[in-house]
């Protein structure tokens, strides 16, 4: 298995803005009417952030062979990756009717 430490990170700061920009920009989405397919594209924006938070761990994890580990943080990752966007979005359609 090829090592990871020469990918380079950003730091944590800078992952923490890019994640609260992609929920605004969902709720943004809502506000202004746009379709739903704005949840599952920031649902997948979070997801990829989330693994570039954590891909040392995973691939530690799947080295070791503890794929059901990760497999089952990927999952929950994924889940709530989703009802973040989706919540986002719809926050953003509640400020729009009311």
């Amino acid at each position: 298995m090829k090592s990871l430490e020469h990918v380079p990170r950003l730091p944590r700061e800078v992952q923490n803005v890019a994640g609260f920009l992609i929920i605004f920009a969902a709720s943004i989405a809502g506000y202004s009417g746009l379709g739903g397919w704005t949840v599952p594209a920031a649902a997948i924006c979070l997801l990829t952030l989330t693994y570039f938070q954590r891909q040392r761990l995973l691939a530690r994890a799947y080295g070791l062979g503890a794929t059901d580990v990760a497999e089952r943080a990927w999952f929950s990752s994924l889940l709530n990756a989703v009802c973040v966007a989706a919540a986002a979005y719809v926050f953003g359609v509640v400020l729009r009717l009311i």
